[in-house]
């Protein structure tokens, strides 16, 4: 993982000794256990590290301060499979109470085991579907769900809360809708050379029910 430590310091990214000690636990537990839990659909090392632990990290990175804050807001990884980008957020944010939402046994019962392995104390695992909560006020979400059923979520966020979905630039804003939110903000980063990549912020203006 050394080259990807490298490049993310040439992007002003800088991660202490600890951090990449958690992220390599958490590679080498997606490794041993990713075919039994079906955690990823990718094989090969390299494209793994490039399109989920580059990706989360330089999309996390481009989200806004105002994000982040209050300070004690809980945050969501809706739909968390494999932990990307909830166990890396927590591996950036230690301070910060992170709940991974994932309703398959198998890739809840991963997560588990690589927050204990990680060390990550203020992570919790919900093995719950996202349709039956409520009161979400911070929330990420990373190739969960499609505009198609974005609907599903529609119920879950509070008033004033705000959704980070790692997007492609095609994503249409208005589809936010669907969530009971419109588009606060969109955040731009370069994965690769033509390879533009963006999370859109939604916020909410309306109540759960």
């Amino acid at each position: 993982m050394e080259n990807l430590w490298e490049e993310l310091s040439s992007q002003n990214i800088h991660l202490s000794l600890r951090q990449k000690e958690q992220l390599r636990i958490h590679r080498d537990l997606l490794q041993k256990w990713g075919d039994v839990h079906n955690l990823t659909a990718l094989k090969d090392p390299a494209l793994i590290l490039k399109n989920h632990y580059k990706d989360c990290l330089l999309g996390l990175h481009a989200l806004p301060m105002g994000f982040l804050e209050p300070s004690s807001e809980v945050f969501y990884d809706l739909g968390s499979g494999a932990g990307f980008p909830g166990l890396v957020a927590a591996v950036l944010w230690p301070a910060r109470a992170i709940v991974l939402v994932e309703s398959s046994q198998k890739k809840s019962s991963f997560l588990h085991l690589a927050a204990f392995e990680m060390g990550l104390t203020q992570v919790q695992v919900l093995s719950k579907r996202v349709e039956n909560l409520r009161g979400i006020q911070r929330a990420l979400s990373r190739a969960a769900f499609s505009p198609e059923n974005f609907k599903i979520l529609k119920h879950a966020f509070g008033p004033e809360a705000k959704l980070a979905l790692f997007t492609s630039c095609a994503f249409e804003p208005e589809s936010l809708g669907k969530v009971k939110m419109s588009l606060e903000q969109i955040c731009k980063y370069t994965l690769e050379p033509n390879n533009e990549r963006q999370l859109a912020v939604g916020v909410s203006r309306g109540t759960s029910r």
